[in-house]
Parts: C-alpha cells; sequence; structure tokens
C-alpha cells in the first residue's frame, strides 16, 4: 500500500536481487555469491569482467575418444546475450549460460533442433581462457544426440570475441 512497505518487503531473502535493487533505486552487491544471471550483475562485481568477455562467435568441435563427433557455432551478442546459431536450418530453442564454482568455470546449455546431429548440450570450460583473451579453448561437454543417445568428451572451442 505505501512506499515503505514496498522497501521493507524488498529486504526478504525470497524477492529476487535484480526486483528489490528496482524497488530500492541502487545497486545491491553481494561479494560472496557468484550471479547466474546478467540482471544480478553489479559493475562492481569481480565477475562483471568475465560477463564482458562473453560475447562473440564460439565454434565447438566435439570429439569422443579423440576422433571427431560433430561441430556446432553460435554467436552472443554483445548487447543483449542473445544467442544465435552460426549455421542456417540450425534453432537454438532453449540457452543458458551461467558462471560457476566462484567464478572460475564458464557453464553452457544448449536444447537444439533442426540440421545438427545434437538435441542438447552442456559445456564446461575455464573462465580462464576468456581472461587471458585465448582464442583456443579447451573444455568438456555432455548431451544427447538425435537418437537420444548420451554422449560426452572434450570440446575444442575456437573464440572470436567481439567488444
Amino acid at each position: 500500500d505505501t512506499k515503505e512497505e514496498m522497501i521493507k518487503k524488498s529486504f526478504a531473502k525470497k524477492t529476487p536481487a535484480y526486483i528489490a535493487q528496482e524497488i530500492r533505486n541502487k545497486r545491491i552487491v553481494n561479494r560472496g555469491i557468484v550471479p547466474n544471471s546478467i540482471l544480478e550483475l553489479s559493475p562492481n562485481s569481480p565477475f562483471s569482467s568475465t560477463y564482458d568477455k562473453l560475447p562473440g562467435e564460439y565454434k565447438l568441435s566435439f570429439l569422443n575418444n579423440s576422433k571427431l563427433i560433430g561441430d556446432f557455432g553460435f554467436n552472443i551478442n554483445p548487447f543483449t546475450f542473445k544467442t544465435t546459431p552460426i549455421d542456417d536450418g540450425v534453432l537454438i530453442v532453449e540457452d543458458n549460460f551461467s558462471i560457476i564454482s566462484n567464478g572460475s568455470v564458464l557453464y553452457m546449455s544448449f536444447k537444439l533442433v533442426g540440421a545438427t546431429g545434437f538435441s542438447q548440450l552442456e559445456l564446461f570450460f575455464k573462465t580462464y581462457y576468456l581472461n587471458k583473451n585465448k582464442e583456443e579453448i579447451k573444455g568438456v561437454f555432455s548431451g544427447l544426440d538425435i537418437e537420444n543417445r548420451l554422449i560426452s568428451g572434450e570440446v575444442n572451442v575456437d573464440f572470436k570475441p567481439k567488444y
């Protein structure tokens, strides 16, 4: 009913930080928690530099027992952080990326349809590569192929940043 009541309720743990920030009209910085979304990120956060380096072109090569089993490419827009596939005929139905393990690992998840060998992918690689501006990144992946078989292995990422 009142502004004071709204501000008081914004301090509840159930209230997401980005909503509480709008109500109180100031940024909230919690240095003990790694943000899972760009909406939860403060420019004062130690993770903001990593999120700033995510936009760019990613070309992934998937290896299982050192044998190439497929590839996939996508772009992350530097303004909206929206992912779009590079290849025609591939549609990203759902995507998610977050920084986990105290800021040291980038996690990406995709649900795909179309002319691709995978229906679902999960990728993990060290944020060290992004922070050191490396163009060749190594990581691991797991997921489902188009026949719903579980697959996993190594992923080589050719990364071209877009600032």
